[in-house]
């Protein structure tokens, strides 16, 4: 089983930072999943939120972001981006109280998709990066992305990296374009956890949803016609692993709480891999469970699990 550092590995330093990716790379992981968006000036940043973050980020004299303080990715430049600082959680929020294990770091910004290429060639000859292109999954405008897609592949192709890359999107529409541009690279068909998409009864969520998200998403996916599938759409759970086939996935990346030995089987016998995604798994327990799963990947916040054993 194949072990990525979920954002870098956010468990163990601020997520998406330069001292996750390292850390990650010295542990010996097989890579790391990032999230990229464009500036202002069409630079592709590493950065899960559409927004600033105001739970680690502050300004350049300390001063910490509020909730109002949250400006858009897309209406920064780079150098405005790269003027706040990210490496520590911020003491008003409840970050640091997520991830018991977080270290501070000082003079962290937020680093460009070159920054985080050219260290994992610089410390790996293997490291490889899984790309989230964040979309609005929503947006029937099947192009609304592909100014970010167009922008990753130059870039990639660029540095070199195009054999170590691999993406992943909640948006199947963008993986299927990139795909198209360059068959040979790895897509993973990110899906939400079963339950956000049928209501089976249960109060209790695998992971959080609010309630307004979770009632789009719900009436999206049971329309049959949820845009984010790119026309793939499963008519139901087990439809999945064949829909992701068909698409011209290479994995199924979905919630490791929805996946049984029924559905990996399910997705093996389409000829597709099958990798689990976490958030914020920090549980010895947890790490059993996933653990005795036959995934061929698994993508979590504190890679291996030995430090729970502390």
């Amino acid at each position: 089983m194949k072990i990525y550092a979920h954002r870098g590995g956010a468990g163990f330093f601020v997520e998406n930072s330069l001292a996750a990716f390292e850390f990650a790379l010295d542990l010996g992981c097989d890579g790391a999943e990032l999230d990229v968006h464009l500036t202002k000036d069409n630079q592709v940043v590493v950065h899960h939120n559409a927004r600033l973050n105001h739970f680690y980020t502050c300004n350049l004299d300390g001063s910490w972001l509020t909730k109002a303080d949250e400006q858009p990715i897309s209406c920064l430049m780079l150098d405005e981006l790269q003027s706040f600082r990210i490496g520590k959680p911020n003491p008003h929020t409840t970050y640091a109280e997520k991830f018991s294990k977080l270290q501070a770091v000082e003079s962290q910004s937020i680093p460009t998709l070159a920054e985080v290429v050219r260290l994992a060639k610089q410390k790996s000859d293997s490291f490889r990066l899984l790309i989230e292109i964040k979309t609005d999954i929503f947006s029937d405008n099947n192009q609304a992305w592909l100014a970010l897609v167009e922008a990753v592949l130059a870039l990639v192709e660029q540095e070199g990296f195009v054999d170590r890359a691999e993406y992943c999107s909640f948006d199947w529409r963008a993986l299927m374009e990139i795909k198209a541009r360059q068959p040979s690279v790895k897509t993973w068909f990110t899906t939400h956890p079963l339950d956000w998409l049928v209501d089976y009864g249960n109060e209790d969520l695998s992971l959080p949803c609010t309630k307004g998200r979770l009632s789009k998403l719900r009436k999206a996916f049971a329309s049959g016609s949820a845009p984010w599938y790119g026309g793939f759409q499963p008519l139901s759970i087990d439809d999945f692993a064949e829909k992701i086939r068909l698409a011209g996935g290479d994995a199924w990346f979905g919630y490791w709480l929805s996946f049984s030995a029924e559905t990996i089987s399910r997705g093996h016998q389409a000829g597709i891999e099958v990798a689990g995604w976490t958030n914020n798994l920090n549980k010895a327990a947890d790490y059993v469970a996933l653990n005795t799963l036959s995934l061929d990947a698994q993508c979590v916040d504190y890679p291996f699990d030995d430090f729970l054993k502390d």
